[in-house]
């Protein structure tokens, strides 16, 4: 190749280099976009130096951050520093309870000769006081600054108390029992009367209840009823038939007392003793055959 051909490239590429440095100068603040293409060539052996390097510009020493209150260590530095106290801090230490000009010079030492952990405990978040104020109070035995007060707590709410289920549920099955109860003692079952026998039950403790199956508290508060009804109103006994001799029979589970001739049927009470409710073959007792 011969030596025209090469300084024409080594041409085009200077000119292209300087070029690049002049426009990327304007973006990265460049001040001699000149000088560093000329630099750039130089060390990538396009051209030879026509002059002396450049020197390197030396960094200009960063300033340490100034503290909060000037000659004061401050609490978010970790590094122990060397502590002065002004004249103000002086003053504010002099208006302290129990603050002298004797002992004011002990606390500056013990300031000055205490860790920066030290300094870091007395500072909290509503510190209003700097370092040294509060460093003296603490010898001083002033009172600390009191705490914020924990924010109240709400009350719990009362658990609503458990509502007990019903003994009670009438449901297909309980309410058929109830009421073959019912009718074989010669009444109906009616609304009124389911919730008297709910009456009936509930005061009873779980031991009580427990005795028997449902079935026979219905029976014992059916019975509770038929004691109630008046006795003006109860059937009568004909005289004629009080030697007749009676026989026990039992009817839908219940026992009762059909007379030997007669075929009247009873029911023995606590109340008025044995109160003719039917007769065999009639009525509610229509399938129930005579004894003769």
């Amino acid at each position: 190749m011969s030596i025209n051909i090469i300084d024409t490239i080594k041409a085009t590429i200077s000119l292209d280099i300087t070029k690049a440095v002049r426009a990327a100068a304007e973006l990265h603040n460049i001040t001699d976009p000149d000088l560093l293409a000329q630099e750039l060539l130089v060390r990538l052996g396009v051209t030879e130096r026509t002059s002396a390097p450049a020197k390197k510009a030396a960094k200009a020493p960063v300033p340490p951050p100034a503290d909060a209150e000037g000659d004061e260590g401050s609490v978010g530095s970790k590094k122990d520093r060397k502590r002065t106290v002004s004249a103000k801090q002086k003053k504010d230490f002099m208006a302290i309870e129990g603050a002298t000009e004797e002992n004011l010079k002990s606390i500056i030492k013990g300031y000055k000769d205490a860790s920066q952990e030290t300094i870091d405990g007395l500072m909290t978040a509503d510190s209003k006081e700097n370092a040294f104020i509060l460093f003296a109070k603490s010898v001083l035995g002033a009172p600390a600054p009191a705490p914020a007060p924990e924010p109240e707590k709400k009350a719990a709410k009362p658990k609503a108390a458990k509502k007990e289920a019903s003994r009670v549920k009438f449901n297909a099955t309980e309410l058929k029992i109830f009421k073959k109860i019912v009718e074989s003692a010669g009444s109906t079952v009616t609304d009124e009367l389911k919730q008297e026998f709910v009456d009936y039950v509930t005061p009873m403790t779980a031991e009580a209840f427990a005795v028997v199956a449902l079935e026979g508290h219905m029976r014992a508060f059916v019975d509770t009823k038929k004691q109630e009804v008046p006795a003006q109103v109860q059937p009568q006994v004909d005289d004629d038939d009080d030697e007749e001799d009676l026989v026990e029979f039992t009817n839908n589970e219940e026992t009762l007392l059909m007379g030997a001739v007669s075929g009247k049927i009873y029911r023995s009470t606590a109340e008025a003793g044995d109160v003719q409710v039917g007769v065999a073959g009639e009525g509610q007792f229509k399938d129930v055959k005579r004894v003769a």
